[in-house]
């Protein structure tokens, strides 16, 4: 089962496992929703609603995720984002607590809006994989045919064909509340 979002396709998996060592899931498939009997509509009102609660939003700065990388303690880190200048265009990692499948969290109700709202920008949305997106203010400073381009050399060189999420960037617009290609 699949409902249609944007270019995308929202399927559905069931967490079986999720600790510090890792993650396990299975893709849910008709056949599942036969032996529960229950409609793609249901399966996608519970997918919805737990699928935050299981797995929270995440957002990082991208420098403090580079820098998270390094072999320095939690202090040495801090000293580190404080004394070495932030990037000059800012970029932000969107996931989940997981980082399994994190790039559903655009799915999520209001995060996107609340931390739009909190920097008082609007978003490009960079399908970086299916486990987070990078989100970059659309200020003018980078256009959305650039991040584009960008999107899809990093697609064809970088990503497996299993992760990529799309080749499109999205714009999210706090004002109005919506995604678009």
């Amino acid at each position: 089962p699949y409902q249609q979002f944007l270019d995308l396709a929202i399927v559905y998996y069931i967490l079986l496992y999720s600790d510090q060592q890792g993650n396990a899931c299975i893709m849910v498939r008709n056949e599942h929703l036969d032996i529960w009997d229950i409609k793609p509509e249901l399966l996608h009102q519970y997918a919805t609603y737990n699928t935050p609660i299981l797995l929270p939003a995440k957002i990082r700065h991208m420098d403090e995720l580079i820098y998270s990388f390094l072999d320095t303690t939690i202090e040495e880190e801090q000293e580190l984002l404080q004394s070495l200048p932030s990037s000059s265009i800012p970029m932000y990692v969107f996931t989940n607590q997981s980082n399994l499948n994190g790039a559903s969290v655009l799915l999520y109700k209001d995060v996107i809006w609340d931390f739009a709202c909190s920097q008082n920008e609007n978003f490009y949305i960079i399908p970086s994989s299916i486990h987070e997106l990078i989100l970059v203010p659309a200020n003018g400073i980078l256009s959305k045919a650039s991040l584009e381009f960008m999107v899809n050399d990093v697609n064809q060189k970088e990503v497996s064909p299993m992760e990529r999420l799309s080749n499109h960037v999205y714009f999210y617009d706090r004002f109005t509340q919506t995604i678009t290609v």
